[in-house]
């Protein structure tokens, strides 16, 4: 006898990542294909995912916010922040010292794969974080630019520049960029610069 094959109850698994989601604070619907979001938005349906799951005691995050603009960034810490005070431990391993500051108890460092300090996260300062990460004290030093050339001569130019995608809308983009000039647009995520030259080229 062939054994009764159990049917997928899709209206409780649309209840159960809408459950997911609104724990996270978001207003994306449950049943938007992942494959096109961004990458921000992906991390945070990966994370929708595992809360889902019952009895769900510890996340290890590791470097989660390396690819997620300020504003994704500032909501993903109120989403660990929500997490911890729901009684999930949060690993959260990072090299941007302020988010650690902002959202842990107790902070270890590690350098060289080697255990240096634990401590609770109020009794040290950042600049003292970041000495005992490299093992030396830190000097910021600034260069001059006066011997810097640079060129009036524009070598890419963007001009009412549209994206209408979930996550990524982009209205009315005009940039100018000229030779020997870096620049690093303060809304983007890294991951979003690159899509952002992928728009420009059409690629996506």
């Amino acid at each position: 006898m062939v054994p009764k094959l159990e049917k997928l109850d899709k209206d409780a698994m649309a209840k159960d990542a809408r459950t997911a989601l609104d724990k996270l604070n978001m207003s994306i619907d449950e049943y938007l294909p992942v494959a096109g979001l961004p990458v921000g938005y992906m991390q945070f349906i990966e994370i929708a995912r595992e809360i889902d799951k019952s009895k769900v005691k510890l996340l290890i995050l590791d470097e989660p916010t390396a690819v997620l603009t300020e504003t994704e960034a500032k909501q993903f810490l109120d989403v660990i922040q929500r997490l911890s005070n729901l009684g999930i431990s949060i690993l959260f391993i990072s090299h941007r010292l302020d988010e650690i500051k902002q959202i842990t108890d107790s902070i270890t460092i590690l350098r060289d794969g080697e255990v240096v300090k634990t401590i609770k996260t109020d009794e040290i300062t950042i600049v003292d974080m970041a000495r005992l990460m490299v093992g030396r004290n830190i000097e910021i030093v600034r260069k001059d630019d006066v011997n810097r050339v640079f060129s009036d001569d524009y070598i890419l130019e963007l001009e009412n520049l549209r994206v209408n995608m979930p996550g990524e809308a982009v209205k009315d983009l005009n940039l100018k960029v000229k030779k020997r000039r870096d620049i690093r647009p303060r809304w983007f995520s890294r991951s979003r610069q690159t899509r952002c030259g992928k728009w420009n080229y059409g690629t996506i």
